[in-house]
């Protein structure tokens, strides 16, 4: 069984709540013992393992969101990439177009401007030069 990469944080929090309430089923005098805890600035009354289990949870959820700010982040980078490609592409088509009108009107006027110049045979040429000499 192939567990997708955009589901894995969810398999691993199933997993990490699962293991915890199993446990916590189990062993449940052991889960609401209240102890206290001295956290530096005081005394505080709380059970341990719940707090923990808490703690763990909010970290791994912590975790998982931020993983999917840099997948979003990315994702959004893909597609504006995509958008501009797709832009280009169709400047591109339509400078072709241009280019292609482009080169029939030069075909046109070169084949105009043919017409009206006169062809010179290399014979024309030599009559022409005889008779300049004469």
């Amino acid at each position: 069984m192939k567990i997708d990469k955009q589901y894995l944080p969810f398999a691993l929090i199933f997993i990490y709540a699962a293991v915890h309430i199993y446990v916590a089923a189990l062993n449940w005098e052991v889960f609401k013992t209240v102890l206290n805890m001295d956290l530096g600035f005081g005394t505080v009354s709380m059970p341990p393992f719940i707090v923990l289990f808490v703690l763990g949870l909010l970290i791994m959820l912590a975790m998982w969101f931020f993983e999917y700010r840099k997948d979003l982040k990315t994702y959004i980078l893909f597609l504006e990439k995509e958008a501009r490609i797709q832009l280009l592409e169709k400047e591109m088509e339509v400078k072709d177009v241009k280019m292609e009108n482009l080169a029939e009107k030069v075909e046109q006027v070169s084949a105009k401007s043919v017409a009206k110049t006169p062809v010179k045979t290399p014979a024309k040429k030599e009559m022409q030069t005889e008779e300049e000499e004469a």
